[in-house]
């Protein structure tokens, strides 16, 4: 027979079968040869005092209660967890813990009241907010447990565990969104339910600060939806997520408001991303704050791309076709392809999508064939500023932000513009914006034209060809030419993309020479006015240079100034022409 006591003064109690160690621990201890009795002990637990009680029960084993109050302000000093760290406050629990041949079945819970939350959706509370919380650990077998954890109505999992080189991995669990999680049937890890809101980049961002469980687990299939998904810095909607993994491949079916498809994840090498999808719309980035950023010294594994879309929608704008291949280049993307076809235009795009997450900029060669002007420009939310017309767009062009995302103010690169046989529609100038500078409309609105009928109902235009550089959202043209059947017109300056401005000179030569012909044959004869018709052609049309007119067009697009430039002036500033 044996009967004694131990005194615990300020100790140190840990354990792999306990949660959290029991700091400051006094207490006294009775025990014989068979039983152990704690009358009352104090400790400190997760930063704030705790009790504990129990001793040996009748059916065998010890039972150990425990209360207490959480100090979260104390227990962030001890830990780097990132879970600690989002939380503040105190709050009130309660714990039992089961002793049986050195093993622990233990059951924590509490109602968090009291403390705060700093947790991505939907784990984000207030201190005066409840959220029950229970955790319940019971050992199944050697070197094995179960793990069941409940948070109010957000989430709740049962998890079967394994112990292998000190380290526990799930063998088999079930994660319930919303509800009550299933016993576990299937290996693997399973997600299942929903949830009207999850900000899945924030809890992206905690998983690589350590948040996880090293890896160990992976995902073995998923079955959700969400009334609102942020991810990678975007809002989507009425989102639906089915998949599972087989021999290392992802297959994932995609059914909500944005996207519609089915999609594909190769994770050997780097991985490889495949999605045909039915609907492919971009939804606006999530509001109230920015996307998450990579940590620029982390390395970024991206996968290659193959996306097929037959609806893309970018903006609200049902844009046609999208076709992207992409093969990563470090923390880059190369486009080795995106296309975007439409019956009025198709977008060709090669090059370098740079800092994907981090500071995105892309480095590309467009081209952009149109086949109908005006039909384009309402299918990107224009106005109808043209009728009819072709044109042709190409150029190397940079600019900070992704391929999605022109960014005016940093565009920079150079572009050949060609447009065919269309005619500008006169249009209100705060509507008209860059359309306006082109079609010239507001010199007939500042000036008393002789030619003022060819701005007023609509310049119409046979050829449209110009060369302009940009730098920085300014952009330079020496020599944008129109030529059209009632006027030729020259520009050279610069507008600035991003400000909405110009700095423009413009000539005018209304096309006098051939109806002067034609009235010399109806006046004098055939033989006059073709006689009349080849001198001025060998004169290199100099009825046509007595009747050019010459502006400079300042300020903004809204409200364009125009200044008549004298012939005085125009002669000081204006380049010698190349004789034939």
């Amino acid at each position: 027979k044996v009967a004694g006591t131990y005194q615990f003064i300020n100790n140190i109690l840990e354990s792999d079968e306990i949660f959290f160690p029991f700091e400051q621990a006094n207490a006294r201890m009775e025990f014989t040869e068979a039983s152990v009795r704690v009358p009352a002990a104090t400790m400190t637990i997760m930063g704030g005092p705790a009790t504990l009680s129990g001793g040996t029960q009748r059916e065998g084993g010890v039972r150990l209660n425990l209360a207490g109050r959480v100090n979260m302000d104390n227990f962030r000093r001890t830990t780097s967890s990132p879970l600690a760290q989002a939380l503040r406050g105190s709050a009130d629990w309660k714990a039992a813990i089961s002793l049986r041949q050195r093993l622990a079945d233990i059951v924590f819970e509490s109602a968090l009241q009291g403390m705060a939350s700093d947790l991505p959706a939907p784990l984000a509370k207030s201190a005066a907010d409840s959220m029950p919380f229970k955790i319940e650990r019971l050992v199944t077998g050697a070197q094995q447990d179960r793990i069941t954890i409940a948070i109010g109505n957000v989430v709740s999992a049962v998890l079967q565990r394994r112990k292998e080189g000190g380290q526990s991995a799930i063998e088999r669990g079930t994660i319930s969104l919303g509800g009550a999680a299933a016993e576990p049937e299937r290996k693997g890890l399973w997600v299942t339910g929903g949830l009207t809101s999850l900000d899945l980049d924030q809890w992206l961002v905690l998983m690589k600060a350590g948040f996880a469980d090293g890896g160990r687990t992976q995902l073995a299939g998923l079955d959700v939806k969400f009334g609102m998904l942020d991810v990678f810095g975007r809002r989507f909607n009425e989102l639906a997520i089915s998949g599972s993994v087989q021999a290392g491949v992802w297959q994932t079916t995609l059914i909500g408001r944005e996207l519609v498809g089915e999609m594909t994840w190769r994770t050997q090498g780097r991985g490889k991303v495949t999605a045909r999808m039915k609907n492919f719309v971009v939804p606006a980035a999530t509001p109230e704050r920015p996307a998450a950023v990579a940590d620029k010294n982390q390395p970024l594994e991206l996968p290659a791309l193959d996306i097929y879309a037959d609806n893309f929608q970018l903006r609200q704008l049902s844009l046609g076709k999208l076709e992207v291949t992409a093969v990563p280049d470090g923390r880059d993307w190369k486009l080795e392809r995106l296309q975007i076809n439409n019956p009025d235009a198709t977008l060709h795009v090669e090059g370098v999508w740079q800092g994907w997450l981090t500071q995105p900029r892309t480095m590309v060669n467009v081209r952009l064939d149109v086949n109908d002007i005006g039909k384009l420009l309402l299918r990107l939310g224009q106005p109808e500023g043209v009728r009819r017309g072709t044109a042709k767009l190409e150029g190397p062009l940079a600019w900070a932000g992704n391929p999605g995302a022109l960014d005016y103010a940093t565009l920079s690169g150079n572009f050949v513009l060609e447009a065919n046989k269309g005619q500008f529609v006169k249009l209100d100038p705060g509507i008209a914006k860059l359309l306006g500078v082109l079609s010239l409309q507001s010199l007939p609105r500042r000036l008393s034209l002789d030619f003022r009928d060819i701005f007023s109902e609509g310049l119409a235009f046979d050829e449209i060809v110009g060369t302009v550089k940009v730098n920085r959202g300014i952009a330079n043209t020496e020599n944008f030419r129109v030529q059209g059947p009632a006027v030729r017109i020259q520009m050279s300056g610069e507008v600035d993309l991003a400000r909405e401005t110009q700095k423009l000179r413009v000539k005018v030569f209304p096309s006098v020479s051939d109806s002067l012909s034609v009235a010399g044959a109806l006046i004098g004869g055939p033989i006059a006015g073709i006689a009349t018709f080849i001198a001025q052609k060998l004169l290199k049309d100099p009825i046509d240079k007595l009747a050019a007119y010459e502006y400079d067009i300042a300020g903004s697009w809204a409200d364009p100034q125009v200044s008549k430039v004298d012939s005085a002036q125009a002669k000081a500033v204006s380049r010698p022409e190349k004789s034939d």
